[in-house]
């Protein structure tokens, strides 16, 4: 809750400041679909989930088609795995299946640039972006259901924990976005891949978030 407090706290202090330093700056919402990328090897199946971003952005538009794009958002990633692992002990094969749905909650900073290509009146154009983001851990749930099978007893155990992962506190990455967008408003497909490794035990494979999103931004007017 304390950290929560202290983002709405930042965010009311810098939309004072994005609202004086750029040409556009607004609100912005999104909803899309995440999941990790890398080695996966030992999972059977790795699913996309559903993710979100919420946040102010504050963008300066050049007199030539150039602009320069940031902000800072609330943003939730994850993904959904289920892998098998069968041991033998005392003659008997023990076998667990198990389910997760990975979340993982992101204070996100993104700096792009990229062209606004005027299409017609209103300063309407297609948005081309692209640029790195900045992202810091705030939070993590793991949900799903572990199941064990030893001969014909199978033992069932639901899995409901926060920060079930040693997750890395800090996750840098690459942005892109295609869009249409005026002095109003904007809509953009936004993707976002991660370069850090998800986790830091010994002997794990690199893991990345990745996630796709249509975003939705409206500007104030100037």
């Amino acid at each position: 809750m304390k950290r929560v407090l202290i983002f709405f706290i930042f965010v009311f202090s810098l939309s004072q400041t994005f609202a004086q330093l750029f040409t556009h700056f607004g609100g912005t919402v999104g909803f899309g679909q995440s999941k990790i990328l890398g080695e996966r090897a030992e999972f059977e199946r790795v699913k996309d989930i559903q993710n979100f971003s919420v946040g102010l952005v504050g963008e300066h538009h050049f007199d030539s088609p150039f602009l320069i794009t940031t902000g800072v958002n609330f943003y939730g990633s994850g993904d959904s795995t289920i892998y098998t692992r069968s041991v033998v002990s005392n003659n008997t094969t023990l076998t667990s299946v198990n389910r997760y749905k990975n979340m993982r909650y992101y204070v996100q900073v993104p700096l792009c640039v990229g062209l606004n290509i005027p299409m017609g009146e209103d300063n309407a154009g297609i948005i081309i972006k692209a640029g790195a983001y900045y992202g810091s851990l705030i939070g993590s749930r793991t949900s799903g259901k572990e199941r064990l099978i030893s001969g014909t007893m199978v033992t069932d155990s639901l899995i409901d924990a926060k920060g079930f992962y040693p997750y890395p506190k800090r996750d840098f990455g690459l942005v892109a976005a295609l869009g249409y967008g005026t002095d109003e408003y904007s809509v953009e497909i936004r993707f976002n891949k991660g370069l850090t490794s998800l986790f830091n035990q010994p002997g794990d494979l690199p893991k990345y978030n990745f996630s796709y999103m249509v975003t939705l931004t409206g500007y104030l007017p100037n």
